[in-house]
């Protein structure tokens, strides 16, 4: 499964308590971060993250944010010029962690099989597992602010990499009109890990995010994807007829 790179590279975010918290820690980070702690602008960020991923745009506030950092909110308005800016800012840092995977793809440190592939997207999505709920809540909400971010930073990549899953099917029995649907379904299957985790712990009582239910979705994931993309259908179609 061939994925191209795309221009830059956006890191996580870390946790909003990260560097303490209190009107003292945002006196501290006037004058900048003690090495090796986040920058008060990371945590605005790691705590916006959390916020929009749990209650969406409309339901996080920005007081709620600054108190979830231990800032006022004039502080906050030093990172960001408003709310919209902010989940802007957010949003682009979500996809720029799936795009810093294409990247390594790209450069060979992941491996293009499926299963690599979609290993180190969980491994992504495990470290960052808001990652997912802010983008499924963004989509429900219509999308028109992921569309922008997707404009703006790493579409042409994705729109690659939808072209080389497509060309990657040509083989297959699916029709030309729908080899574009995969990617679809290859963003459901990492995705839906995540944002249905509850659900598949009711069903099999296993902790979705255990090493071992990771491994065991990875290789499941990897084999269904090979079969999706893969010619072997089609082959066996052929020698059947």
């Amino acid at each position: 499964m061939p994925l191209p790179a795309p221009e830059s590279l956006h890191a996580a975010p870390p946790a909003p308590g990260a560097a303490g918290s209190g009107r003292a820690a945002s006196e501290s980070n006037r004058s900048g971060p003690a090495p090796g702690e986040p920058s008060t602008r990371d945590r605005i960020l790691a705590a916006a993250e959390a916020g929009f991923a749990e209650r969406g745009f409309a339901g996080t506030s920005l007081r709620d944010v600054a108190s979830a950092v231990g800032i006022r909110i004039p502080s906050l308005y030093n990172h960001f010029a408003s709310k919209a800016d902010l989940y802007k800012a957010v949003l682009t840092s979500a996809i720029g962690s799936i795009a810093d995977v294409l990247v390594q793809v790209d450069e060979g440190e992941v491996s293009r099989e499926p299963e690599d592939v979609i290993a180190a997207m969980m491994d992504v999505f495990r470290a960052r597992p808001n990652v997912p709920k802010l983008i499924q809540y963004e989509l429900l909400s219509g999308g028109e602010q992921l569309a922008l971010v997707l404009d703006e930073s790493v579409w042409p990549t994705l729109a690659r990499g939808a072209a080389a899953l497509e060309q990657a099917s040509a083989g297959s029995h699916w029709k030309p009109e729908q080899r574009p649907l995969l990617l679809l379904v290859f963003y459901n299957l990492v995705f839906g890990h995540f944002t249905t985790a509850p659900l598949l712990k009711i069903l099999t009582g296993d902790d979705p995010d255990a090493p071992e239910a990771i491994r065991r979705q990875v290789e499941f994931f990897g084999d269904l994807v090979k079969l999706l993309v893969g010619t072997e259908q089609s082959d066996a179609r052929s020698a059947d007829d």
